[in-house]
């Protein structure tokens, strides 16, 4: 850090002047506070992701402003319109969370109203030593803190110092995001979108697969409310991953729930993931625009607009049906009771596989699931049908899971390295499911929307089959690269450590 740059601290509540004078003299003190308060904004997307990383953003005076630790603070103008963002004017604000958050919008997470003092500290001859700005936050759940910010000025060291040294003694520290967050927003608890199962060893089979419901049940909920004011696409996809976790644990976890309670429950939730489906299939349509406006002749781009434009009006109304889903007595009937089922599990008839210990259930489960990737894999050359690959996407996709439900089980980083060469491979096997899908439901598209009549519709008709040709390009590839990524997966240093992670026994004769 130069001496040019700002130093940022952090207090609770309002800061002592009186205190910070005594620690300056013989030096002086100068304070230039604005006319009145601003209100201001305590901003962050749903994942709280500027929070888990330390920072903080205030939005007032039609401005941004974000803060981390000791660095020098972010600013920026506001967005004029729009809540996300790529909304914002260019800055280094609109960079830093286009590329943390680019799907996600802003969520107001605390108001109240700020109040900005400028202060400088002279010296006897009133010479400029040090200037600095005060920011005074309180927000409207009553909790208060104060930013203070110094531009220490080259040349002078101990005004910077001495203004340090005061603001330490009241409890000044580098600005601390949870801090912040337990004065403005202390009801806003972080997000967690994989939460992580306790483990203190006498866990059973039965004990993790309700945790781990009880938890994914709680992630679901917690995009609810995301999904009906139609804020982001992302709270839907979160939502649909949840439920797709909680049905993986019920197919799983084989044995571990009564057969009778294992098949009500999978029906529920299969009748809870019915009604988003549509939604997100359009969102990732939508989404998907510029890429597929990119991808045929400039020509051809304005036929593809008949196929957005229908994909536009049938989202607004499927959006407007699955609000009024999640809205319904019959949906708080049903995601309530499952609630109260996972919160209270006594009440389960218990499988044959319940009272395994939870790290042998989960080192046979782990291995069961490998194996079967290495048995479909094996099968798989240039001639396999679609559906023999997508089988070996799934297999992936549920091995993912298993290793990702257990990872606290086992000590050091194996099942987080495992995780990691997964991904790769799921990444090209989801890239040529999507082409596939995509293909089908563009060829529906043609043959069966009501848009595709007349001169326009043969325009859309052209755009869409070169479209359709370009995508067929893409899962051809994608299927070329499956067996290169599952070497890369199942190399010998990957297969020996998934079989020291199940078999520690054999590892260690």
């Amino acid at each position: 850090m130069t001496s040019s740059e700002p130093i940022g601290f952090l207090l609770d509540g309002q800061i002592d002047w009186s205190q910070i004078e005594a620690a300056l003299a013989p030096l002086r003190l100068v304070t230039e506070p604005d006319d009145g308060t601003v209100p201001f904004r305590l901003l962050d997307c749903h994942d709280q992701l500027l929070r888990g990383s330390g920072r903080v953003l205030l939005e007032f005076d039609a401005a941004l402003a974000l803060f981390a630790g000791k660095e020098a603070p972010l600013r920026q103008a506001a967005a004029s319109d729009g809540d996300f963002p790529a909304d914002l004017p260019d800055g280094p604000i609109r960079s830093l969370t286009q590329d943390l958050f680019p799907l996600r919008c802003f969520l107001t997470l605390a108001r109240g109203v700020l109040r900005s003092t400028t202060l400088r500290v002279v010296d006897e001859e009133t010479k400029t030593q040090l200037r600095g700005e005060v920011l005074q936050v309180e927000g409207e759940a009553g909790g208060a803190v104060t930013l203070v910010l110094l531009k220490p000025l080259r040349g002078y060291d101990r005004a910077p110092a001495a203004m340090a040294a005061g603001l330490r003694e009241q409890g000044a520290g580098p600005v601390d995001a949870e801090r912040v967050f337990a004065a403005l927003a202390p009801e806003v608890q972080p997000y967690v979108a994989k939460p992580k199962t306790t483990f203190t060893g006498q866990e059973t089979a039965f004990d993790v697969a309700v945790e781990t419901m009880s938890n994914y049940i709680a992630v679901a909920r917690a995009n609810e409310a995301g999904v009906i004011a139609d804020l982001d696409t992302e709270f839907l996809h979160d939502y649909r991953v949840a439920l797709r976790k909680l049905r993986s644990v019920l197919s799983l976890f084989k044995g571990v729930f009564g057969a009778v309670q294992t098949a009500e429950l999978k029906a529920a939730l299969s009748d809870l993931m019915q009604p988003t489906g549509r939604v997100r299939d359009l969102d990732v349509y939508l989404m998907e625009r510029a890429d597929y406006d990119a991808r045929v002749p400039e020509h051809l781009r304005p036929g593809l607009s008949v196929m957005f434009d229908a994909f536009a009006a049938e989202r607004a109304d499927a959006q407007a049906a699955l609000a009024n889903h999640l809205n319904s007595k019959a949906y708080h009937t049903v995601i309530s009771e499952l609630e109260a089922q996972f919160a209270h599990p006594e009440g389960f008839i218990r499988g044959a596989a319940s009272g395994v210990s939870a790290d042998r259930y989960a080192r046979k489960l782990i291995w069961k699931r490998y194996r079967k990737i290495c048995k479909i894999a094996a099968r798989i050359h240039d001639d396999t049908p679609d559906e023999e690959v997508h089988e070996l996407r799934i297999a992936c996709k549920k091995f993912r899971y298993l290793v990702e439900f257990f990872a606290p089980l086992f000590a050091g980083k194996s099942a987080k390295r495992i995780i990691k060469r997964m991904k790769l491979l799921q990444d090209n096997l989801g890239a040529f499911n999507d082409y596939a899908v995509q293909q089908q439901a563009l060829l529906r598209f043609v043959e069966t929307h009501p848009a595709m009549t007349g001169r326009r519709g043969v325009e859309a008709a052209l755009s869409i089959g070169a479209l359709i040709a370009l995508l067929d390009q893409g899962q051809r590839a994608e299927r070329a690269r499956v067996m290169e990524s599952f070497d890369r997966f199942n190399s010998p240093e990957a297969r020996a450590e998934i079989k020291a992670l199940c078999h520690p026994e054999e590892a260690a004769a």
